[in-house]
C-alpha cells in the first residue's frame, strides 16, 4: 500500500481526497469518508496479490458507494454511471480501464445476483466485505436508524436479526470472492455469534445506547474525568451497571417522546425483558411511565413492572417526585404494597417518596402517618429506608409544622430515623430555626 502511495499516477490521489471521498460525509453512518478509506486499504492490501493495475484498483474502491445519492437499492447502478460518466478519470485511465472500474463497482454489492466480471469486482466486492464482527452490528444499526428512525429499539433490534440472517448466516446471500482475504475466519465468527442469541442481544442493546443515547451526553462528562467520576459516586449504582452520563432534561426529553409513541407497550415490553440496562435507561423508564397517557391500573401495573431495576435513590427519587399522574387516593392501596414490611428497600423508598411528593396535604396528614406506622420500622433499617423517612418526616415539618412535631414525638419510630429526622430538619433553610420535636433534650 505504502509503495502506491509513493508512485502513484501524479494527481489521483489529490483528486480522489479532495473531490471523492468527501462526498461519502452526507451518507449514512455505515457509509461515511472512513469506510471508503477502509475500502480503498483493503482493496490495496488485496491487489497485492495479483497481477493488476494498483491506480485502477484505487480509484474504484474510492468510487464504489458514490451512487448512495440515488438511494441504497440502485446505488451500486449509480455508482457504475458516475464512473463513466467523470470527465476527470479520463486523465489517468482509457475507456477501457474506466469501463472495468465502472463493472468493480456496479458488482461490488454482496446482494448481487452475479460474480463480479472481472478481478477488480472481486477485489473492491471483498473490499467492502469487511467482516469485523462487532463492526458488522455496529453498521446494521447505524444504517437502521439513518434509514428506518420511526423503528423503536425492538423494531431496530428485529430488522438487525433479519439482515445478520438473510446477509450473513449459513445460506446468507453474502458471497466471498478472494481466497487471500482473512474474511472466511472472520464470516464463521459471526456466524457462531449469530447463534448465541443472548449474547448479541447484549452487544446490539450496548451499541444502540451508544448510538442514541452517548450523543446526548455533555461534553464535560465525556471529557472530565474528575467530573465523571465524581456524578457516578453521587449517583451510586449497583456494581456492574453503566451510567451514561445524561442529564435530567436530556432523559425527560427522550421519555417525553417515547411516551407519545404508538409501539409504546412493545417498548415497555422490552425494557421489562432486559437485565442489563444502564442507569440512564432506567431513568428513562421510569419517567416514561410518567408521561404515559393511560388508566391508572395500567400505569400501576406498568409500574410493578418497574420496581425489580430501581437499585440507586437517583432512580427511585427522579420516578417519584415526576409522578405528576397522582391525583387522589386512589393511589393510596399501591403506596401501601410498597410499604409491606419485607419489600426490598427502594420498593418502600417509592412507597415513602409518593407520601413525601403527593400526601403531606392538611387532609392526607394524618393517614399518611399511619402508613408510617404500619411499616413497623426497627432500628437498623436499611439506609435509604431511614433516609427516605427522614426526609418524609422533614418536608412534612415544612409544611405542617405542629402536627408532624407532634406525631414524631409521640410515635414509636426507632432513635437512628428520629436522629437522621432531626439532622435533615437543621440542614434545611426552611426548618433549621423550627425545634424538630414537642421537647427538645
Amino acid at each position: 500500500m505504502t509503495s502506491f502511495f509513493e508512485h502513484a499516477p501524479e494527481g489521483l490521489v489529490e483528486f480522489v481526497e479532495e473531490k471523492l471521498i468527501p462526498r461519502y460525509a452526507s451518507f449514512d453512518k455505515a457509509h461515511r469518508e472512513s469506510h471508503a478509506r477502509e475500502v480503498i486499504d483493503r482493496a490495496l492490501d488485496l491487489a497485492s496479490h495479483y497481477e493488476v493495475s494498483e491506480a485502477m484498483v484505487y480509484a474504484a474502491a474510492a468510487c464504489h458507494d458514490l451512487g448512495l445519492v440515488a438511494g441504497r437499492e440502485i446505488h451500486h447502478l449509480e455508482s457504475g454511471r458516475i464512473i463513466r460518466s467523470m470527465k476527470e478519470l479520463r486523465r489517468w485511465f482509457s475507456e477501457e480501464q474506466i469501463e472495468f472500474i465502472a463493472q468493480a463497482a456496479e458488482d461490488h454489492r454482496a446482494s448481487s445476483d452475479h460474480e463480479p466480471r472481472s478481478i477488480y469486482g472481486r477485489i473492491v466486492a471483498e473490499a467492502d466485505r469487511l467482516i469485523v464482527p462487532e463492526q458488522i452490528v455496529r453498521r446494521t444499526i447505524q444504517y437502521g436508524l439513518s434509514h428506518n428512525p420511526e423503528l423503536s429499539r425492538p423494531g431496530h433490534w428485529k430488522r438487525t436479526l433479519e439482515h445478520l440472517h438473510e446477509k450473513y448466516d449459513y445460506g446468507g446471500y453474502l458471497k466471498l470472492w478472494i481466497p487471500e482475504s482473512p474474511n472466511a475466519a472472520k464470516l464463521e465468527e459471526l456466524r457462531q455469534m449469530i447463534a448465541d442469541l443472548p449474547s448479541l442481544r447484549r452487544l446490539f442493546n450496548r451499541i444502540y445506547r451508544e448510538e442514541v443515547l452517548s450523543p446526548l451526553v455533555c461534553e464535560r462528562f465525556r471529557n472530565d474525568p474528575h467530573y465523571r467520576s465524581g456524578h457516578i459516586n453521587i449517583v451510586a449504582p449497583a456494581p456492574g451497571t453503566e451510567v451514561l452520563g445524561l442529564h435530567t432534561p436530556e432523559m425527560k426529553a427522550v421519555a417525553k417522546e417515547i411516551a407519545r409513541r404508538g409501539d409504546l407497550p412493545e417498548i415497555l415490553d422490552d425494557w421489562e425483558s432486559d437485565g442489563a440496562l444502564s442507569h440512564d435507561e432506567r431513568i428513562i423508564w421510569g419517567l416514561t411511565i410518567d408521561y404515559m397517557k393511560c388508566p391508572l391500573e395500567e400505569r400501576l401495573e406498568r409500574i410493578r413492572g418497574f420496581l425489580p431495576v430501581i437499585d440507586n435513590w437517583a432512580i427511585c427519587d427522579t420516578f417519584c417526585c415526576n409522578a405528576k399522574w397522582v391525583k387522589d387516593d386512589s393511589v393510596r392501596p399501591f403506596v401501601l404494597e410498597c410499604l409491606k414490611s419485607g419489600q426490598p428497600e427502594f420498593t418502600r423508598r417509592v412507597g415513602l417518596l409518593f407520601l413525601m411528593c403527593h400526601f403531606l396535604s392538611p387532609e392526607h396528614l394524618s393517614r399518611t402517618f399511619s402508613d408510617i406506622d404500619s411499616m413497623k420500622l426497627r432500628a437498623g433499617e436499611p439506609y435509604y429506608v431511614q433516609m427516605g423517612t427522614a426526609w418524609l418526616l422533614a418536608t412534612a415539618l415544612a409544611k405542617n409544622e405542629e402536627e408532624t412535631r407532634r406525631y414524631v414525638s409521640g410515635c414509636t419510630l426507632p432513635e437512628d430515623i428520629i436522629r437522621l429526622y432531626v439532622r435533615k430538619a437543621r440542614e434545611s433553610r426552611i426548618t433549621r430555626q423550627i425545634a424538630p420535636l414537642m421537647r427538645e433534650d
